[in-house]
């Protein structure tokens, strides 16, 4: 029980820090996800590196600039990468 491993003061914090661990984990998944299908043709451990690569935020506009996306959301989705 958290009881027994945390101080009284940070009882509080447990859950909201675990909650917020989870939406993280989350987000990653969720952002690997859209780098496959961007590119269509590459596997989760490709999509993972692309992200953790030193200029990923480029790497990650070039796929979607290829993307089969247009107009408008294409526009979004770039504004939304480039202010990422």
């Amino acid at each position: 029980m958290p009881e027994d491993i945390v101080d009284s003061f940070y009882r509080d914090l447990i859950q909201p820090l675990g909650n917020l661990v989870i939406l993280f984990a989350q987000a990653e998944a969720s952002l690997v996800d859209l780098v496959i299908e961007l590119d269509g043709s590459i596997d989760k451990r490709t999509a993972q590196r692309i992200l953790k690569a030193d200029d990923a935020k480029q790497q990650v506009l070039a796929l979607a600039q290829t993307s089969r996306l247009v107009d408008f959301e294409l526009t979004e989705l770039l504004n939304g990468i480039d202010q990422y």
